[in-house]
């Protein structure tokens, strides 16, 4: 097992691509008008709001997922013993966690994201 895996992160990198493009292309139609940068500011700020969401919610920069991964687990009200099942458990971060924790128990995640994850 790796030391510090890497679960992936709560932002995907498509949901920064769509405003940075969008804010590009009124950016370039700003030479028809002035008035486009506008929009053109607000798509790009969007965008560079986002990278810096992904950026505080990585498991290299931020740790805010795994912050958050730290305080279920440290408010769950479960001694550990026989099973758990984590539905929706996305890239498996909190089921994993748990089970390191909880080594004799019997934990399950579960999610349907299939091959639409990242």
């Amino acid at each position: 097992m790796r030391e510090n895996p890497d679960y992936g992160n709560w932002v995907p990198k498509r949901i920064i691509y769509l405003p940075l493009t969008i804010g590009l292309v009124f950016l370039a139609a700003s030479v028809i008008s002035f008035f486009l940068l506008v929009p053109a500011a607000f798509f790009i700020l969007v965008a560079a709001y986002l990278s810096y969401v992904r950026l505080q919610l990585s498991s290299r920069e931020g740790h805010v997922q795994e912050s958050v991964w730290k305080l279920v687990i440290e408010h769950l009200d479960w001694n550990g013993e026989g099973r758990a099942l984590d539905i929706g458990c996305g890239n498996g971060g909190l089921t994993i966690k748990l089970a390191q924790k909880y080594r004799g128990a019997e934990v399950v995640g579960s999610d349907y994201w299939g091959k639409r994850w990242e």
